[in-house]
């Protein structure tokens, strides 16, 4: 777990070694697929305001209507990430020419959700939303600069390919499926 969150600290800072070592480490797709989950967790639990509320008004939704939220949450974002490597796959690595195959861009891409911890604020008043946006950009960010160097494109392409994607994990899905749902 610790080298899981070493990895995410890593990639947030943008450290590239740590994108080629993840790209060719098989293991790594667990540690993606729980970085994921809990920048799934920490949005489920922004969009139920547990931050600002705390455990004062637990009446405010039922706990089964709580899980079910946290699931669709987690549900969804997995399917984001798994829809984002295969748009940056086909895109970069088939039409663009890259140089990895699907497994290694899911995991760069698992990676890269480390500054989803910054979900867990989005109702904090004012500035939830701001934090919120700046984790999702950060995601992008260290997205495009691990897309460069596990599929050795240039930075045109690794934009190209890699915002393509996150607009479907970061606004179509969220928002036609969870946010309808979860309020």
């Amino acid at each position: 777990m610790g080298n899981m969150f070493y990895r995410a600290i890593r990639a947030a800072m943008f450290r590239r070694w740590i994108y080629r070592e993840s790209s060719e480490d098989p293991e790594t797709i667990l540690k993606s697929l729980g970085l994921v989950a809990f920048s799934a967790i920490s949005l489920s639990l922004g969009l139920m305001n547990v931050v600002e509320e705390g455990i004062a008004q637990p009446e405010l939704m039922s706990v089964v209507d709580r899980l079910i939220a946290v699931w669709l949450v987690i549900v969804v974002s997995l399917l984001g990430w798994i829809m984002w490597a295969a748009v940056v796959y086909l895109v970069g690595a088939k039409f663009l020419g890259g140089n990895a195959n699907y497994h290694q861009v899911l995991r760069v891409l698992g990676i890269c959700y480390g500054p989803g911890f910054l979900f867990l604020f989005i109702s904090v008043p004012v500035l939830g939303f701001f934090t919120f946006m700046g984790g999702l950009v950060w995601v992008l960010i260290s997205g495009i600069i691990g897309i460069r160097e596990v599929l050795q494109i240039d930075w045109i392409a690794a934009v190209l390919a890699t915002t393509i994607g996150w607009a479907l994990f970061a606004v179509i899905l969220p928002f036609t499926i969870v946010l309808p749902n979860v309020n």
